[in-house]
């Protein structure tokens, strides 16, 4: 779809800012200022000659390619702060809109702003509106109006500088698109979909090839299994939109597809794919996975009475794999490497807590001992991570009980805008 709306955040998104907020954005400074205010906000804003991340070059070329569009800021700083630095940054430049804090009674991370402005627009469907910024609210905001966001990383401190605990928040809420680049934002706009997580990707292009920027989203969880500080690995292959974003979840297809797999034994034929082409990714980063037999896919398992959907799914692939080989190497696709014992409870079914998720997990999954693991590279697979236990615990106790290598694959992430 055509962009329509395209929404930059301002503070450290179009503009350096991160040393006027203290200063010049809090509450106290809500409503018009007086010319001392703007006289001391001029002066320290010429202060730093770096300070424009989006030129007004930068900006022109986003309207000349997307003449369509609406192109403006919605931002939580007050108006007048908001309205004196894109004056001195951008002077004649005619924004489409300006949204302050005080222009709507929920600021980010609320999508209010958002649907205001499709409202204003007269846009009804999310998916031309696009959100640019720099921080977890600018994400938050966009899921909660529906639309698409694009992460732009550009005045985040640069590697090997450590990631502050924002920049992690914002990463672990899989945005459409990242850059690092204002220069990138026009083609990633132009070709999103080759931003988008492999499942995704295949699943818009009914498995037709093209470039992929970000195949294989892989994110960390710490400390909250244990208190070592112990970092553990999840691969993604695609998002799951939760009821709190229901406004992107309602048109977000890969969403829509786990629901109707929660009861169905053949899963669409991008996952085989995804997965197929994640394999072979790890392959090729591991190289003596094509010696001898040392390759083993299984799933978390099924609750006790509960359909064995992933199960299902897992002699799906086998049954591919030997049509046509999903992975360069010899592959075992194993069911009933763990199964969980009598007493475990149903996380969503039961409305479960994070803790009371983690402990579940931790006080019932078990490794079937002998089942085929030992001195393997295990791939476990699940289809969607909240909390991550599952994953987590299938790993620890299969590396426990001898696995040389297990690596976690969720097929979705859970989304929300909290």
């Amino acid at each position: 779809m055509a962009v329509q709306l395209l929404i930059f955040d301002l503070d450290d998104t179009l503009i350096r800012t991160g040393d006027l907020e203290q200063r010049f954005r809090g509450q106290q400074f809500l409503g018009r200022q007086s010319q001392q205010y703007v006289d001391s906000l001029r002066t320290s804003f010429n202060q730093d000659p770096g300070r424009i991340v989006y030129s007004a070059f930068t900006i022109a070329s986003l309207r000349a390619r997307f003449s369509e569009a609406r192109i403006g800021v919605f931002t939580r700083s007050p108006k007048h702060y908001a309205e004196t630095l894109l004056n001195l940054a951008y002077p004649g430049l005619a924004w489409d809109f300006l949204i302050a804090f005080e222009d709507t009674p929920q600021p980010k991370p609320s999508g209010e702003g958002i649907r205001r402005l499709m409202e204003r627009f007269a846009i009804p469907d999310p998916q031309g509106v696009w959100m640019v910024g720099d921080s977890p609210v600018d994400i938050r905001a966009a899921y909660d109006a529906g639309c698409q966001v694009i992460l732009d990383t550009t005045t985040w401190p640069r590697i090997p500088a450590p990631r502050r605990r924002d920049d992690w928040k914002a990463l672990e809420r899989m945005p459409d698109a990242i850059i690092d680049a204002p220069e990138d934002l026009v083609t990633t706009l132009s070709s999103h979909v080759s931003y988008l997580p492999v499942a995704e990707r295949l699943q818009q292009t009914a498995c037709a090839p093209i470039p992929n920027r970000y195949p294989f989203a892989r994110l960390e969880k710490f400390g909250a299994f244990d208190h070592e500080g112990t970092k553990h690995e999840i691969h993604y292959l695609g998002r799951h939109f939760s009821t709190q974003a229901q406004h992107r979840a309602s048109w977000h297809q890969v969403t829509n597809d786990i629901h109707a797999m929660k009861n169905a034994l053949i899963v669409p034929d991008y996952w085989v794919v995804a997965i197929g082409a994640f394999l072979q990714n790890l392959v090729r980063r591991n190289p003596h996975l094509i010696i001898g037999n040392s390759l083993v896919v299984t799933v978390v398992p099924a609750k006790p009475g509960r359909t064995r959907r992933l199960e299902a799914m897992l002699a799906q692939l086998s049954t591919v794999h030997a049509q046509r080989a999903l992975v360069n190497a010899k592959v075992s696709f194993t069911p009933d490497l763990m199964r969980y014992r009598d007493g475990v409870l149903s996380h969503h079914g039961e409305g479960l807590t994070k803790l009371q998720r983690i402990e579940n997990v931790m006080n019932h999954l078990e490794v079937i001992a002998g089942s085929g693991y030992e001195n393997k590279h295990v791939v476990v697979i699940d289809d969607v991570a909240t909390t991550g236990a599952s994953l987590v615990y299938a790993r620890k106790y299969l590396m426990a009980a001898g696995a040389r290598q297990v690596t976690c694959l969720s097929l979705t992430k859970a989304i929300n805008t909290q």
